[in-house]
């Protein structure tokens, strides 16, 4: 199924009511009586005529009692595993992927006479949308519709399903709990406290729930989907006070409720809690009755639940649909499972997608920024080819937290080098490190003003980061997940590249960013930059999403600008990098070993002698005074201590050889001289012909 046509009869078989919506819009083309509209085989080609556009599903009666659970946030995305009835259909887009939950509910609608429910935080933070979640039922005079795969959202994204089997049958009461649930956790992860009252907290939502009835199956599965929406919540010490809670309530011990609750999590979302999961008796009529029904108090015999009070049994909330009916599983056929690809985006042809979050990972002074802001002037420029592969061009947002005094010098020698204009390039910089998480909206706004970003960079992990400890795994590991992979949501869906620092101890052949295992699991990939004298190399170590790809390599390289001076007018060094081809870099890589060939075999010769007397030796000097050139010395000495086993090492100030390095000196200069003697005998052959 390629055209909306087509899709949209896809959705009439189903028995499901199709509507045309604007393109990249959810708002339907029908005007405001598109509720009325009826969609069939016959009538579809005179509403899906060739135009492009989106394709909407009514829901409610229209469409077989369908009911969309549309799940606004993060945190419900991330709870919804565990507190929804499974069902086998379900679609999203890139930067929301399963936020759309659909089930059969029949009778539901009609009796709440309402469009939708939602359930927005009362208390918001000034970066997060109000909305947690919206129950659509398609009730009402309004009725209701969501925009369904094979449409396009308004940010570009493709709308496709996760899994593309039929929706489940529920209860719609049951489901309404459910969904009560979801948003309940969703809003509890949003407010949990960063430190400090977090084992507290978790008692007081164990008693809340002991008090309300709950089983303590569906508390520590409620607590389980909190901690999963948080993201570095402790799940076995929630669950562990969970059953605390539960155990001192059995055997009647006192134990924390409401007030408590209130006074960690404050009285709007404790209000809002209290309605969500119907913490309080209050009279209804039987409409609001079904939909409201509060957590009834459990008893078990024999290991059945039952209704303490009327004694009945009670299918449990997070049971499995029946079995035996076909779709429950969520089983695909072979055109249903490709339907759902998105083809890849590509903003470095093989290297790096759209819309994906990447460290780069690199020590201090392999280089790191210097291939950021390279990346950043090619995209910034129109675009163009990096070692043979093809990078997007477009704007580019440069978030210069670390050091924006060196990211400007950088930027002044690299117009002059590379060739283009800093007034009229594409590229953006924000030169303060700030809370990301809160600048969102401002973030967003920007975007929107430049017309999308394709790329934004992030300069380094480390100077966004607002948590107390660097080196906790599970802090990094949230701040990339609420913080970093928001980046990716900015309008023009960008590839976000975070230059990162290392773990300690990382070695060139596996460079892994600070965060370890936590952080990069919420990578797409992990990019790294390995320096070996002046070429540096860009590949990737731990995780890459996609195939993979060879190493583009850059040289840094020491140079000076016109514009680049002091306040005395004297010219200030800089260090830029620029991308080479393979024949390039094999030149220097080939440079580069015979100079350290060279140093090897004068340290074998003078054991003593210091960096200034070794650069005279090699004739190694810089300026115009010929001064010698210890830097290369030092930096070929710091590549030979780096070695394993190391070449050598420095002992109290000076520079010798280690006996791994006094071996290899020998062999370099025994292949030198066996070199010599062959040019030589080669050199009399010719002459004696």
């Amino acid at each position: 199924m390629t055209t909306p046509l087509e899709i949209a009869l896809a959705y009439v078989a189903r028995a499901w009511n199709p509507v045309p919506v604007a393109f990249r819009d959810k708002k339907p083309t029908a005007g405001n009586g598109w509720q009325h509209l009826r969609i069939n085989a016959e009538n579809a080609a005179q509403y899906f005529n060739g135009v492009r556009r989106n394709i909407g599903v009514q829901l409610g009666a229209a469409s077989g009692n369908l009911r969309d659970v549309d799940l606004d946030c993060p945190e419900a995305i991330a709870a919804a595993p565990y507190l929804l009835p499974p069902t086998g259909a379900i679609f999203g887009r890139a930067s929301a992927r399963n936020s759309h939950w659909l089930y059969v509910a029949d009778d539901f609608a009609e009796a709440i006479d309402v469009a939708t429910l939602n359930f927005d935080d009362p208390a918001p933070h000034l970066d997060q949308k109000e909305r947690l979640c919206e129950f659509r039922v398609g009730g009402g005079a309004k009725g209701a519709q969501t925009v369904f795969p094979g449409s396009t959202h308004k940010e570009g994204e493709a709308i496709t399903w996760e899994v593309a089997g039929e929706p489940s049958r529920v209860d719609g009461a049951r489901l309404l709990r459910c969904v009560g649930r979801v948003a309940s956790a969703a809003l509890l992860a949003r407010h949990w406290p960063n430190h400090g009252k977090r084992h507290d907290t978790r008692l007081a939502i164990g008693g809340v729930l002991a008090h309300a009835g709950w089983s303590e199956q569906d508390a520590k599965l409620f607590a389980e989907a909190i901690a999963h929406a948080v993201g570095d919540e402790d799940v076995a010490d929630f669950k562990k006070a969970i059953g605390t809670s539960f155990a001192g309530l059995g055997a009647g011990a006192p134990i924390t409720g409401i007030p408590k609750f209130a006074d960690i999590f404050g009285d709007a979302v404790t209000r809002a809690i209290k309605d969500w999961l119907r913490l309080e008796t209050a009279e209804y009529d039987a409409p609001r009755a079904m939909l409201d029904a509060k957590p009834r108090r459990v008893a078990v015999t024999d290991g059945v639940e039952h209704d303490a009070e009327t004694g009945e049994i009670l299918a449990k909330a997070d049971a499995a649909p029946p079995s035996g009916c076909a779709g429950q599983l969520g089983i695909l056929s072979s055109a249903q499972f490709v339907a759902g690809f998105t083809p890849p985006d590509y903003f470095i042809d093989g290297v790096c997608q759209r819309g994906f979050l990447y460290s780069l990972t690199a020590a201090t002074g392999a280089g790191k920024t210097a291939i950021a802001l390279a990346i950043a002037a090619m995209a910034g420029r129109g675009g163009g080819a990096l070692g043979g592969r093809e990078v997007q061009g477009g704007q580019v947002l440069f978030l210069a937290g670390e050091n924006p005094d060196d990211i400007r010098m950088r930027w002044i020698a690299m117009a002059h080098h590379f060739g283009f204009d800093i007034d009229a390039i594409c590229v953006r910089f924000r030169p303060v490190a700030f809370d990301i998480g809160k600048s969102l909206p401002d973030l967003r706004a920007e975007a929107e003003a430049a017309g999308g970003f394709t790329l934004v960079i992030a300069d380094t992990s480390a100077a966004f980061f607002q948590g107390d400890d660097e080196n906790s795994n599970t802090q990094l590991g949230a701040y990339a997940r609420t913080q970093l992979r928001k980046l990716t949501d900015l309008p023009g869906r960008p590839c976000v590249i975070v230059p990162a620092h290392p773990v300690k101890g990382a070695t060139s052949d596996n460079l892994l960013p600070r965060g370890g295992g936590a952080f990069i699991a919420e990578m797409d990939g992990n990019l790294t930059a390995v320096r070996s004298a002046a070429v540096v190399k860009m590949h990737w170590a731990g995780k890459h999403r996609g195939p993979d790809f060879e190493a583009l390599r850059f040289a840094l390289e020491n140079v000076t600008a016109p514009r680049l001076v002091d306040s005395r007018g004297r010219q200030i060094p800089s260090v830029i990098a620029r991308c080479l081809d393979e024949r390039e870099a094999g030149n220097i890589v080939a440079a580069e070993r015979r100079d350290e060939d060279v140093l090897l075999e004068l340290m074998l010769e003078h054991e003593n002698a210091a960096i200034a007397a070794l650069a005279n030796f090699a004739g190694w000097t810089t300026g115009d005074d010929a001064t010698p050139h210890k830097s290369k010395v030092a930096r070929i000495l710091q590549s030979f201590a780096a070695e394993r086993p190391p070449l050598a090492k420095k002992l109290r100030g000076h520079w010798k050889l280690t006996a791994a390095g006094h071996e290899e000196a020998a062999r370099v200069r025994d292949e030198r001289k066996k070199a010599e003697q062959n040019a030589a005998k080669f050199s009399r052959l010719g002459a004696g012909e």
